[in-house]
C-alpha cells in the first residue's frame, strides 16, 4: 500500500498545490474540492496541478462508495482541510467512513485567522469528534503563522508560510 495525501475543500487544495512539486516523488496526492464554475468552462477533465488528482466533490455521492472505489490501495491516508469553511461540516463524516475501513488517518487540520467568520467553540467541537476517528491531529494555525510574519507583509507571504509549516510536518510524518 502505498501513503496518500489527500486535501478536503479549496482551502487544503490551496495547500496541496502550494507543497505538490515538493512531495511529488515521495506520496500520492489528491484533491477533493467542488470545481470553480470557470474551470468548467475550459475543460471537463479538471487538473490544474498535473500532481494532483482533482475529483468534484459533486460528484460524490456517498463517502463509503468513494472510498471504497477510490482508496483502498492506500495506507496511510494523510488527510489536509481547512477548517472554519464549508469542508469543515463534512470531515467528520469523511474520516469516520474511513476509520470504518481500518485506514490509518493523520490529519492535518488548519485552524482559521481569528477574523474569519467561525467561532473557536465550534472549530473546538470539530476537533474533539474528530480526535475519536483518527490516528493523529496536526494542527495548524493560521493565527500564529500570522503573528509570526513580518508586519509589512501581504497575505501570500503569510499562505507560502503555512504551506511551508505543512510540508515540514508532512515530511516528518512519512519519516516515522
Amino acid at each position: 500500500m502505498s501513503p496518500l495525501l489527500l486535501s478536503l475543500g479549496t482551502g487544503g487544495m490551496n495547500i496541496l498545490n502550494g507543497i505538490a512539486f515538493q512531495i511529488a516523488s515521495q506520496i500520492e496526492l489528491m484533491a477533493i474540492d467542488k470545481i470553480p464554475t470557470h474551470w468548467k468552462l475550459e475543460s471537463p477533465a479538471i487538473s490544474r496541478n498535473p500532481l494532483v488528482r482533482f475529483v468534484d466533490w459533486d460528484k460524490i455521492e456517498k463517502w463509503d462508495d468513494f472510498i471504497d472505489s477510490s482508496l483502498k490501495p492506500y495506507q496511510p491516508i494523510f488527510v489536509l482541510s481547512c477548517l472554519g469553511g464549508n469542508t469543515t461540516s463534512q470531515i467528520v463524516n469523511f474520516v469516520k467512513a474511513l476509520k470504518e475501513r481500518n485506514k490509518s488517518v493523520i490529519l492535518f487540520a488548519v485552524l482559521p485567522f481569528e477574523f474569519e467568520k467561525c467561532s473557536k467553540e465550534q472549530i473546538q467541537q470539530v476537533l474533539c469528534e474528530l480526535k475519536d476517528n483518527v490516528d493523529k491531529i496536526i494542527t495548524i494555525s493560521n493565527e500564529a503563522m500570522l503573528q509570526k510574519a513580518p508586519k509589512d507583509c501581504n497575505v501570500l507571504v503569510i499562505y507560502k508560510m503555512i504551506d511551508n509549516e505543512v510540508l515540514r510536518l508532512l515530511l516528518s510524518e512519512i519519516q516515522e
